[in-house]
This record gives C-alpha cells, structure tokens and sequence, in this order.
C-alpha cells in the first residue's frame, strides 16, 4: 500500500499547477447556495459541475448529471436536509464512474457544487473535520 501512496504522492507533485489551475477555474465560478440569500438568488452551480463533468470525462468517466425533483424528495420531509419548495433549476447533481482496470476496482464520485458565499453567519458553526 505505501508503494500506492508514493506513486499517488509524486502524482500529485508532478500535476501541482495543473490541480491549482483547476480549483482556481472553479472557484472562480460563482456558485453561492441560492437559498443563503435573503430571498434565493441565482446560482451557476451548473456551470461547476459542467467544468467537473468535463475534467471527469477527459480522464474517461462516464458521467450522469441530474437535477433533483422536490415533489419526489417530499417522502423524505422530517430528515435533515430536507426543505420542502426547494427549486433545484439549474442546481444540478454529478455523478461519476471511473471503470477499474483488471481485477482492480473502479471508483464512483459525486459532488454537488454549492458554497455558504461570504456572509459568515453561512459558514460551519464546528469545525467540518471534527466528527464527534
């Protein structure tokens, strides 16, 4: 396993602007939760995980975009991170698959593309590593 994780490191060191240069393209792109706002604003959240989808199928993913239906997730009213009206127009969902060659095994990624903004009474109450 260590050899893995050498090669991954040394990767990763050999790609280090090309990586900077990608979280900078996505940072760029302004993609506040609509609902932080005092009334829900626009959010281009579709545009990030159209760059996402795009990185991912350069690198030969098969990638599923999909955006969710509030009256489909209405069974799930009572569980955290329900909120009932919410309009996910143009607020998609990503899903990726990177096949795994041989025996080994391939890897599944999703990711939604939604930031708190800079107001900071949207950011983390703890810290997000903590996970007691």
């Amino acid at each position: 396993m260590e050899i893995r994780r050498e090669q991954v490191l040394k990767w990763i060191d050999h790609h280090h602007e090309d990586i900077v240069d990608f979280l900078q393209e996505l940072v760029r792109i302004p993609s506040v939760n609509p609902w932080f706002h005092e009334t829900p604003g626009p959010s281009r959240e579709n545009d990030v995980q159209a760059v996402i989808a795009e990185r991912l199928k350069t690198l030969g993913a098969m990638v599923e975009q999909w955006e969710p239906d509030s009256g489909k997730l209405a069974k799930y009213e009572g569980y955290p991170g329900y909120y009932a009206g919410r309009d996910f127009h143009g607020r998609p969902n990503l899903a990726a698959t990177l096949a795994g060659t041989g025996r080994g095994c391939g890897c599944r990624s999703r990711c939604n593309a939604d930031c708190a903004g800079l107001d900071p009474s949207n950011w983390y109450r703890r810290d997000p590593a903590d996970r007691s």
